[in-house]
């Protein structure tokens, strides 16, 4: 091999010439080694980019899903909310019926029992009648006047009466076991009844559904007549109360129905 000294002892331009070619040499090796350098980097940095696209999807999914998430939770602290509130009421309207219902129930007089039911197409019973005198015993000339009386009820006690419908539970019969609907309602019944006292009458029409027990119908009825004689002290002579099975659709409830009745006094 050529030695820079040597060549360059012989001819100095030459040595000067070798010593370019030489540097010229080793600068291209240089120059491909760092190419190729270059290249292996290359080829690593393209996972390296494909990783970080697949990263920045996975971010933005991420944190759409945490928006999803944010909106639900405030959805259901919305609804928690509501339900805190009814549940709030329903106690309120529990304890105001219990009050109710302590009050009716321990009286300062002891009441008079409640009459007996009467059917809703029968007049109430009235006492009876004393034996007719003979035809020489009646006075003569006597005319005894007879009274119509016609109870009714105004439209507007109608559309009240038309919205309270007492509801019961599937194939429950009794009353203010935990149905906040149920408290509401009765006392309502009870001030329209007293309100129009003498002048209004009801009949409390109980319904059920397809395949509740039979009779469950007039055991609603029941319940809801001696809620309203023993515990509001409503006068019993002026419900009337009927079964009315499945037929109307109306499901498991109770429905207070003004009526109008004839009697005649004499």
């Amino acid at each position: 091999p050529l030695d820079l000294e040597g060549v360059a002892h012989a001819c100095e331009p030459c040595g000067a010439l070798f010593k370019w070619m030489q540097q010229l040499v080793l600068e291209h090796v240089e120059r491909t080694k760092l190419q190729a350098e270059l290249a292996a980097i290359e080829a690593e940095l393209v996972p390296a980019s494909e990783h970080e696209a697949r990263s920045e999807g996975d971010v933005a999914e991420a944190e759409a899903a945490a928006a999803r998430l944010r909106a639900s939770l405030a959805d259901r602290e919305r609804e928690l909310e509501r339900l805190r509130s009814e549940q709030a009421e329903a106690k309120k309207a529990a304890s105001d019926l219990r009050r109710l219902d302590s009050l009716g129930t321990v009286p300062s007089k002891v009441p008079p029992p409640p009459a007996p039911l009467v059917p809703y197409s029968a007049v109430p019973a009235e006492e009876k009648p004393r034996p007719r005198p003979s035809r020489s015993q009646r006075p003569a000339a006597a005319e005894v006047p007879v009274e119509l009386e016609v109870c009714g009820t105004l439209a507007c006690v109608e559309q009240q009466l038309a919205r309270l419908v007492i509801p019961f539970s599937t194939g429950q019969v009794s009353l203010l076991e935990g149905d906040p609907q149920q408290a509401l309602v009765l006392p309502k019944i009870a001030s329209i009844l007293k309100e129009h006292r003498g002048r209004l009458k009801l009949i409390l029409e109980g319904h059920n559904d397809e395949g509740e027990p039979e009779g469950a119908d007039m055991e609603r009825s029941l319940a809801v007549y001696e809620w309203l004689v023993t515990v509001a002290g409503c006068p019993p002579g002026m419900l009337r109360v009927k079964g009315r099975g499945a037929a109307d659709g109306r499901g498991h409830c109770a429905v207070p129905v003004p009526i109008q009745e004839l009697l005649a006094t004499t």
